[in-house]
This record gives structure tokens, sequence and C-alpha cells, in this order.
């Protein structure tokens, strides 16, 4: 029997920020070559975490922000935020510079009481009482620049909250192969890219949703986390 109750909870990201660390954020950096300090995964994790957007399934580069739900924020799409103009054709350096200068949140998946919303009959969603909880993805990742960032600081680990950590990555220069690979994926392997080509690419990732996530942005790249640069 289908629960009567018409309510769907969405628990945001769960720390509270501690303003003396944040302090302390402004002026650390781990400088040039930080890439190398953590997995290659954490470099697409760069990438994701600034054109991506939170859903109640985590966080995805949707078609429109209609795709989110109705009690969605978001104002303008981070994908789209990267063209001045529906016009505009950006080549992989002006990509790459828009890119760097992009909003970072570590990208979320959830966990939830009940099958994904997505997955149930229109019809019958009214019927669920659906609670999710939001956690970061690639949770080993994540703790491992936990930890690196706090030994760095020379502060303890419980003290980084998530939002401390958006905030610090936004600061370090992304992986240059890792844009490069992105900037494949999402226009064709063509020279220039467009907001059509990634509107196609939405389309053609996920014809149903209409929303990339996380382990889809992966599947599709040319070059990912466990290949070798080296032997493109």
């Amino acid at each position: 029997m289908y629960n009567s109750d018409k309510h769907i909870e969405f628990n945001p990201p769960f720390e509270q920020e501690s303003q003396y660390t944040l302090i302390i954020f402004s002026n650390v950096r781990f400088g040039e070559g930080s890439s190398a300090l953590f997995s290659p995964m954490f470099n697409f994790i760069q990438v994701f975490g600034r054109i991506s957007e939170p859903s109640l399934i985590g966080s995805v580069i949707p078609s429109s922000k209609e795709r989110l739900g109705s009690n969605s924020s978001v104002k303008k799409l981070k994908w789209k935020s990267l063209f001045e103009n529906e016009a505009e054709k950006l080549s992989l350096d002006r990509f790459s510079e828009r890119l760097n200068r992009c909003v970072f949140s570590w990208p979320l998946d959830y966990m939830t009481n009940r099958t994904a919303p997505f997955l149930i009959p229109l019809k019958f969603r009214n019927r669920f009482k659906i609670k999710c909880k939001c956690f970061p993805i690639n949770i080993g990742v994540y703790n491992e620049l936990k930890a690196k960032v706090a030994e760095k600081l020379n502060v303890e680990n419980a003290n980084i909250s998530i939002s401390q950590l958006n905030q610090f990555i936004k600061s370090e220069p992304i992986d240059k192969e890792s844009i490069e690979s992105t900037f494949k994926a999402l226009s064709g392997e063509e020279n220039l890219l467009t907001l059509e080509h990634i509107m196609a690419y939405i389309h053609y990732r996920s014809p149903l949703v209409e929303m990339i996530n996380w382990n889809c942005f992966i599947s599709s790249l040319p070059v990912g986390p466990d290949d070798s640069w080296s032997q493109v």
C-alpha cells in the first residue's frame, strides 16, 4: 500500500562554518602543481562541481532550471553562465578561463528511504514521503582532501566543513588535462564549444531525465581519471 503522506524532504549539506577557519583559508594555497597531491578523480570533481546544480537526485548538469524542481533556488544554470550570450563560441582557452572563475560546490549524492524520485511514475509521486540525505560524492577523495587541508592549516580535521572546502578548492587551479577532456566531451570533440553542443550532450547522455549526474559525466569523458594521458 502506498504511503499517503504528500511530502518530499530534502536535507542540504550538513556542517556549520567556522569564521576563524574561513579567515585562515583566504591566505592558504597548495600552490602550483597542487593537483598532484590528490587522486586524479579530484581533478574532475573540480570541474563537475563548477558546472553542476543541487537536485533531489544529487548534483546534476540539467538541460533547464525546471528539471531541478519547483523548490530549486537556482537563478541561472552554472554551465550557461560560461557563455556571455547564446551565440558565443568558446575556444578551449576561453572555456578554461571561464571555468576557473565559476563558483565551486563539492558535488553531492543522496541516500533515500524510498525509490529515487525520478524512477517513481509521475501519477504516484504525490503518494510517497521521500526523505533524502545528501553526502559528498567520492567520500574517500573528500576525506583525503579534508585531511590534507587540515594538516596544511594546522587545525583539527573535524573543524573543516564542506562549505570551507568549497571556498578553498575555488582558489585552486584546475588541472589542464581534465579541462581538455571535459571540453572534448561537451563539444563532441570539436574545436569550439556552444550552448547547442552542451544541450545535445545532455539530451544524448540522459534522454529521459535530461540531467547528467556524476557517474554519467565521468563515463562520458574521452580521457577519465583512470586513464593515462601518456597513451593518448
